[in-house]
């Protein structure tokens, strides 16, 4: 499956050392395309508040990884811990 060989998947196997056999794909790949649809709704939120493009560039980056890192750290516990049972 193309999936398993994507970023996102290669950082949560790298990061959380998961097993990637144990772990359904199409739930994985459902979770992290609602995470990722999340963050760039709530970037896009936040960012429309700015009237100054520059300042948009610099707050949607911010947010962005921020957000990034904090949804794909609680995915990496999530399975890690499923992974345990």
């Amino acid at each position: 499956m193309k999936f398993e060989k994507s970023r996102e998947v290669a950082y949560l196997v790298k990061k959380y050392k998961l097993e990637i056999q144990k772990i359904d794909m199409k739930a994985l790949a459902n979770i992290i395309a609602c995470a990722n649809a999340l963050v760039l709704s709530i970037t896009v939120f936040f960012v429309l508040w700015f009237e100054n493009i520059i300042l948009q560039i610099v707050i949607s980056a911010l947010i962005m990884i921020s957000l990034i890192l904090i949804t794909y750290h609680a995915i990496g516990l999530y399975y890690k811990k499923k992974e345990i049972k």
